[in-house]
């Protein structure tokens, strides 16, 4: 979300809501106004790689963890290493201190990393410092997760310091993070390429070192070009959105506002006009014959895998662009203020019956059970008659959440008014398009994920698109993820399924 002055001062609070959640702890929802922490969206950017590229293959000015592999089993049997990436040289790496009971570290903490080539280091002097292995602890059972789907849960591991050659120090803003595998279920990929596998829901690549954590530093769009390019030579055109799954973790070194960032939205296609957006085509850059229609990047582990922002990043591809003159939006999310309750900014207002309405802040911003009736316009899916009148207070600088939070003075946009200073959205209900594929795909660095983290990412990918059972109510998209069957309300259906990988020649 972009950070506007106020989400400034809340930006490392709400960062913090977001990080270690998988192991169990319900966060309660970031205060009113608080950033969705996807900055602005990236709309119509370079194809090209401009930013430098440091000695280990990371951007300069970066740093970076992953866990290898990145999800174990919650039996004991697995194990896992830490592997930091510093870019360069540095004094040395430590893990000061553990942050979880269901991991056994390798050795007492603090220890240091190596970067030796022994004792499971892979390469000596590449700037990539690696700890022994690690495995569950076997005296807990798997820990339930608040967000996860049944099966599947995970948790920080400690807390990492990168010692500089000045002396000074550099923590993580999100610490490393493993999953865990608490399922009997396993699932095998199909190797159908050397850098690409695939199995019925998900598409793993063989990335370069950035990969997509680094675009989400970066917006370098030619981070994201290598990889789409390996799916489109092995899988047909088949996927309006792709969604990226990120298995490492990448900071800025200077403390940029974007490490803040655990979500964003690349918009590679826009065929539709009314929206504040112009037309535009950049698909033969990444690939793709004309289907593409843009690219989600989520962080990782417990940073970026939540229901809200994986559809915040997808609401991202038809809003919220209108003119900021209208007073709803600041070009890329709407205001806290208003009444749109989407996921991209604002909550649905109860009318009082008396001109007042009351912002309990229960629908819309970090949770709705349906996208809000502006989101179906400027997707196309309903005509401009089904969305009410849009409010915004004019009294309070956000709003409290807490009853009674009264709105008795505010201003009032209709949809004519949208439609005057944008256009009509064309196309309309009749042709807008509403059938859409999602492909998931998660990069893993240098090599080809294990069946566990196949497994893994493969029920993220598969629970997103569920159908949800008639009797069971709407679900709540917040920080838990779940099936977004029912948020279109049925005006528009998902699927995740890969299609078949392209025959030769075709």
């Amino acid at each position: 979300m972009h950070l506007t002055r106020r989400a400034l001062t809340v930006a490392a609070s709400a960062a913090v809501v977001a990080v270690g959640v998988f192991a169990g702890a319900t966060p309660g929802r970031a205060s009113a106004g608080a950033p969705a922490l996807d900055r602005e969206p990236v709309v119509g950017a370079s194809s090209a790689r401009s930013q430098p590229v440091g000695a280990s293959g990371l951007q300069a000015g970066t740093v970076g963890w992953q866990s290898v592999p990145g999800v174990i089993r919650a039996d004991g049997s697995d194990t896992f290493r830490l592997e930091v990436d510093t870019n360069g040289p540095v004094a040395g790496v430590t893990l000061e201190r553990m942050f979880t009971d269901f991991l056994l570290p390798p050795q007492p903490t603090p220890f240091a990393l190596r970067d030796d080539g022994w004792a499971g280091d892979r390469v000596a002097g590449d700037f990539v410092f690696t700890s022994g292995r690690f495995r569950f602890n076997t005296a807990h059972v798997c820990p339930v997760s608040s967000n996860l789907p049944p099966g599947l849960s995970g948790d920080r591991i400690g807390g990492v310091e990168i010692h500089r050659l000045d002396g000074s120090v550099f923590r993580f803003l999100m610490d490393p993070e493993v999953g865990f595998l608490c399922s009997s279920r396993r699932v095998t990929s199909r190797v159908v390429s050397s850098d690409v596998a695939v199995s019925r829901h998900l598409i793993n690549v063989r990335a370069d070192p950035a990969g997509g954590p680094g675009f989400l530093r970066s917006r370098d769009t030619g981070l994201l070009l290598t990889t789409t390019h390996r799916i489109y030579e092995v899988l047909p055109d088949a996927f309006d959105i792709l969604m990226f799954f990120s298995t490492g973790h990448v900071e800025r070194l200077d403390g940029n506002v974007r490490n803040f960032v655990l979500a964003t939205h690349f918009q590679v296609k826009t065929d539709f006009t009314g929206a504040g957006l112009g037309l535009s085509d950049a698909t033969p850059a990444f690939g793709s014959r004309g289907r593409l229609l843009g690219i989600n990047v989520l962080d990782a582990y417990g940073n970026g895998i939540h229901g809200d922002i994986a559809t915040h990043e997808m609401l991202h591809q038809w809003g919220a662009y209108i003119d900021p003159g209208l007073g709803l939006s600041d070009g890329a999310h709407y205001s806290s203020l208003t009444s749109v309750g989407s996921l991209l900014g604002g909550y649905r207002w109860i009318d009082n019956g008396d001109g007042t309405f009351t912002n309990a802040c229960a629908e819309g911003q970090g949770g709705a059970r349906h996208a809000a009736p502006l989101d179906l316009y400027l997707m196309g899916l309903v005509d401009g008659s089904a969305v009410p009148p849009l409010h915004r207070d004019l009294d309070r600088p956000f709003p409290t959440c807490q009853p009674p939070d009264l709105v008795d003075r505010f201003a009032t946009v209709t949809i004519a008014d949208i439609q005057a200073r944008e256009g009509v959205r064309t196309p309309g209900p009749p042709h807008a398009k509403r059938r859409f594929r999602l492909g998931f795909v998660a990069e893993s660095t240098a090599r080809l994920l294990d069946p566990v983290e196949v497994t893994f990412y493969e029920t993220l990918a598969r629970e997103y698109t569920a159908r949800v059972p008639p009797r069971q109510p709407d679900p709540m998209i917040d920080r838990r993820w779940v099936s977004i069957d029912r948020f279109f309300q049925g005006l528009a259906t998902f699927r995740s399924d890969v299609p078949p990988p392209r025959t030769r020649g075709t």
